[in-house]
């Protein structure tokens, strides 16, 4: 397959979003729940919605004790609006294929404690539905392709979900991992593009097992998995111990992108901390042929039509 790579300097990705903060205009606009954020507010921002063009972007409130998450217009000629408000945490607002819907962790239920919980709504801020209720926390999650199904990461296990909570079904549990005791993680990363599998990262390495004394911290890194929809067939794919993470499938789904950390020499003798080097990965969806196409961090993105890979990457190409 042939594609382009688009690497973005991370110093240039963060001068741009300084020099035109969406965060600084006041607008009165009748009708719709808005708010001014004072500029140079922490902000994570999701996929961007095409249907209206804006953002959803979550902004610590002045105290840091809460998080709201708003829409906000990336040419900052419109004022943001505030969907969600309170006295708790909203924060990972992720799009729902066709861009109606958001879907965001909260823990504005105080009854199972500060826990995140799965919610939904509608991308003008209403019809906020939880969808978990489980009372542990909730560690990621990702929309089918679809947008009827949600997959997501709760106590260790993998779990999926109707968009409207109903039919939740474990796919895989939480066992303790064979590196001492830690617990095992299980957390997807992408639908493939027929909605027939979910691309997830794990802890749990069988081939380790009863083998305690010879494990390392480099062997207690992710790997990547598939798994059927209905929780059949799981997969390993990778068995590389390069921490892979960030994963999707390409359009046409018969490759995997990821970034992979690749685990370097402690930083003293006897030190469970290693340096290491994190680059951009591609290989066949059955897990074959891996291959470095770039050396950079953060979430890679297919263009729609395949052709382009879009990446960030620090000024020096690495990041240590």
């Amino acid at each position: 397959m042939t594609f382009r790579l688009a690497a973005v300097s991370a110093a240039v990705a963060a001068a741009s979003i300084a020099g035109c903060s969406p965060f600084e205009k006041d607008e009165d606009l009748s009708g719709e729940r808005r708010e001014t954020a004072t500029s140079g507010s922490e902000t994570q921002v999701a996929p961007q919605n095409p249907k209206k063009g804006w953002l959803a972007a979550v902004r610590n409130r002045d105290d840091l004790a809460a998080s709201d998450i708003y829409l906000v217009d990336p040419t900052g000629t419109e004022a943001v609006v505030r969907l969600t408000e309170g006295s708790e945490w909203n924060v990972s607002p992720v799009w729902s294929p066709d861009r109606s819907r958001i879907a965001f962790a909260s823990t504005r239920d105080k009854r199972g404690g500060n826990v995140f919980e799965l919610y939904v709504m509608n991308a003008d801020g209403s019809e906020q539905t939880r969808l978990t209720r489980g009372g542990a926390g909730l560690s990621s999650f990702v929309w089918s392709p679809d947008g009827t199904r949600i997959a997501f990461a709760r106590a260790g296990g993998l779990f999926v979900a109707n968009a409207d909570g109903s039919g939740e079904r474990r796919l895989t549990d939480a066992p303790r991992s064979h590196f001492r005791g830690v617990p095992n993680s299980n957390y997807p990363h992408a639908w493939s593009p027929d909605g027939s599998k979910i691309l997830f990262g794990t802890t749990r390495h069988d081939e380790w097992a009863g083998n305690l004394e010879s494990m390392t911290a480099e062997m207690a890194i992710p790997e990547l998995y598939t798994i059927n929809a209905d929780g059949g067939h799981q997969t390993r794919l990778t068995k590389n111990r390069l921490g892979e993470h960030e994963a999707s499938w390409s359009p046409d789904g018969r490759e995997i992108l990821f970034v992979g950390f690749r685990v370097g020499p402690p930083i003293a003798p006897g030190s469970n901390v290693h340096n290491g080097e994190y680059g951009i990965y591609l290989m066949t969806a059955e897990g074959k042929e891996i291959r470095k196409i770039g050396s950079g961090f953060g979430k890679p993105v297919w263009f729609p039509d395949g052709s382009t890979i879009a990446f960030t990457r620090p000024d020096d190409n690495s990041a240590r």
